[in-house]
């Protein structure tokens, strides 16, 4: 354990004093009983070293270890520096390690989950790490059942209306490449091209990629699911549809019907977001005869299911069976 800030260089005379940071107390986490500072950045949070060896296998073994007889003490307390973490970061965490209310929220933001999972996985928070893993992997699910399970269009997180979906699944797929948490990319990275269409490749908001070769990644995928569109689950709805439609009592009415669909679709509707919808019963079943329905309906959910089984190329990345092995746990 080190006294507080880190030792800094010498100032030359050129340099204003304004230019070294002031180190601070935290407003909200600034016990008087702790035992133990936590420096991060310039904040300082004042806590007590048995709590964070409770929930910290990692801070357990280092606070076993002797002072050193001259270790410097601020208000008789250690002061240890974490560097590479970030005070927003560790006030999402302490937030979640001390809550004000009884139960956590349903639905909580990205943020605060995605700063609580870096900082669980460094520290080996396992109960926090744990849950945090579970949201997201409900969230953006390997599988297609549990993809048609989603209720919202964030079923188990809430955007802020000042957040756009684009920003969102940029900080989360950040966050995956960053812990390697790989199973998640896929439904991350469709997520963002259905932000309203093409307007979530749009921006600045994708180039906030940290990987480059991720948002060169949606912009091939885009455009390669656009030109597939016609081979896709909506297929049935086209003139050169390979299903027989023998058997049609009304055919000239049940081809009308798939005519109007198709031209609603390509009108109204971005082709990439369409990929994964599920079946419009209510507006698709009841102007076919048995017959078209059954033969649309096998034909659609067979084409929606090759889509999700390939969804991960899109983006080049490995098979669904091969990220779920490469997560990090």
């Amino acid at each position: 354990m080190s006294s507080a800030p880190p030792a800094k260089r010498r100032r030359t005379e050129s340099e204003d004093e304004g230019d070294q940071p002031v180190i601070v107390r935290s407003t909200e986490y600034w016990f008087d009983d702790g035992n133990v500072i936590l420096q991060v950045q310039s904040t300082q949070f004042r806590l007590t070293r048995s709590f964070l060896a409770m929930h910290s296998p990692v801070f357990r073994d280092m606070f076993s270890l002797p002072l050193p007889p001259d270790e410097p003490l601020v208000e008789g307390c250690p002061v240890v520096d974490l560097p590479g973490d970030t005070s927003q970061d560790w006030t999402y965490l302490l937030r979640a390690m001390f809550p004000q209310e009884c139960y956590n929220p349903a639905r909580p933001l990205v943020a605060p989950i995605c700063a609580i999972l870096r900082l669980s996985k460094k520290y080996d928070m396992a109960g926090l790490r744990r849950h945090c893993l579970g949201l997201l992997k409900m969230e953006f699910p390997t599988s297609l059942e549990d993809f048609d399970k989603q209720t919202l269009v964030w079923t188990h997180f809430s955007i802020p209306d000042t957040v756009t979906t684009t920003v969102a699944c940029v900080e989360i797929i950040n966050l995956a490449r960053e812990l390697g948490l790989y199973s998640i990319l896929p439904g991350a990275f469709y997520k963002l091209l259905d932000d309203e269409g093409h307007k979530g490749l749009l921006g600045d908001d994708l180039a906030k990629l940290n990987d480059k070769q991720d948002e060169v990644a949606c912009l091939k995928a885009y455009v390669k699911m656009s030109q597939t569109f016609a081979d896709g689950p909506f297929s049935w709805l086209g003139a050169q549809s390979s299903i027989s439609w023998a058997g049609c009592a009304t055919a000239s009415r049940c081809a009308s019907f798939r005519n109007s669909i198709l031209i609603q679709v390509l009108l109204d509707h971005d082709l990439v977001a369409m990929q994964l919808q599920p079946w419009a019963s209510g507006a698709w079943d009841n102007t076919q005869c048995a017959s078209c329905l059954s033969k649309a309906k096998a034909s659609f959910d067979a084409a929606r299911k090759d889509v999700w089984e390939k969804l991960p190329s899109y983006f080049g990345l490995e098979d669904w069976a091969t990220l779920r092995k490469m997560d990090f746990e």
